[in-house]
């Protein structure tokens, strides 16, 4: 049995304890940096260390809100306020980041999406309020992931870098595969084969390959994930496996959206190219840029050698008495190296990317 008075001191208490929290905020509290962060341009670390808590998501807030609206207007209210509930340099680096922010907007859609016809206990609604338009996700995804920021990894290079970031790199890799695939909760899905690629690592530990040492697990991790983005029709019956899985197929969608059956995630599935090593090598401005420097660097130099092999012999056949004593026999050999060559050259060189990593 509670104490005569226990529920005025417990009320007392909180009293007491958010007059502490006030204190404390105002003790920290300049207004010329306030009204500073507000008329800024950007929005930075230091300027909202300055301001009250209340005060520093009030402005994240509104800097977030219009480009969440510009991708879900009708979710935009829903979906910032789930982002405010990160800490402060994860937001500003979405506000400033256009494919952060894509992913966030599609995770956030994607969970409420799975709860949609949940009502609120405190307004009655649910979660996504009845009229409410939910756009489908965004089509062309090159827009926010152009092929020179989507470089070609080895397992190597992407088992080196540290694990949060590793996971990250991961999952906007598959999610950009999947999105082609199965585009409604290619998050979700994502996120699901990057933790089944995680699990049950078959090594454990450091191993030692020639004069560097790997993390075994890691290694493991990486090698299946560029597994999956090297064969789009095991993607695609790993993504069909998922959305099963997950149970996708019974969640009562809002009007216009729907999931792609199984058969169409496999016949989008064959029109796609290998997103992982071992897509082939081609002169087109979406391959070419996404291999490793170093092998852009040597076909860049050949095909300079080669265009200048070919001035140089058609200089000495313009002054007449053939090429052979005028240019050296390495040069005459670069010009005559039919055109239809260079390219199965090139391409063939490409590969393995460990060679020029």
């Amino acid at each position: 049995m509670e104490a005569p008075g226990a529920d005025i001191i417990a009320a007392f208490a909180k009293m007491l304890q958010a007059m502490a929290e006030a204190a404390e905020n105002n003790a920290h509290f300049d207004p010329e940096a306030a009204a500073a962060a507000a008329a800024a341009d950007e929005l930075t670390e230091e300027l909202l260390a300055a301001v009250r808590p209340a005060q520093c998501k009030q402005l994240l807030g509104e800097r977030l809100f219009p480009k969440v609206k510009e991708i879900q207007p009708d979710l935009a209210g829903k979906l910032t306020g789930m982002m405010l509930e990160m800490g402060t340099p994860e937001i500003l680096l979405i506000t400033k980041d256009p494919l952060l922010l894509l992913v966030k907007v599609q995770e956030g859609t994607e969970v409420l999406l799975q709860h949609c016809q949940t009502v609120l206990p405190t307004t009655g609604t649910t979660v996504i309020r009845r009229g409410a338009v939910v756009r489908a996700p965004v089509h062309n995804l090159d827009a926010y992931m152009p092929p020179a920021s989507r470089p070609l990894l080895t397992a190597r290079q992407l088992a080196a870098v540290p694990a949060p970031e590793r996971r990250l790199l991961m999952e906007h890799r598959l999610f950009y595969a999947v999105h082609k695939l199965q585009p409604l909760m290619s998050k979700r899905i994502a996120q699901t084969l990057v933790t089944a690629a995680e699990s049950n690592p078959t090594e454990r530990g450091w191993r030692q390959e020639g004069s560097r040492w790997v993390n075994a697990p890691a290694m493991a991790t990486a090698s299946r994930v560029l597994a999956m983005l090297d064969q789009p029709a095991e993607l695609a019956r790993l993504v069909n496996t998922s959305v099963e899985a997950l149970r996708l197929r019974s969640m009562r969608l809002p009007a216009g959206l729907s999931l792609r059956s199984d058969e169409e995630v496999l016949a989008a599935a064959a029109g796609l190219a290998p997103e992982g090593q071992a897509l082939p090598w081609a002169p087109l401005p979406g391959v070419h840029p996404r291999f490793p420097p170093a092998f852009r660097s040597a076909a860049r130099a050949l095909l300079l050698c080669r265009a200048r092999a070919r001035r140089m012999v058609a200089a000495a056949e313009a002054a007449g008495g053939g090429t052979t004593s005028r240019v050296p026999q390495g040069v005459g050999l670069l010009d005559s190296l039919p055109e239809e060559l260079i390219q199965p050259i090139l391409a063939l060189a490409a590969h393995p990317l460990e060679a020029w990593s």
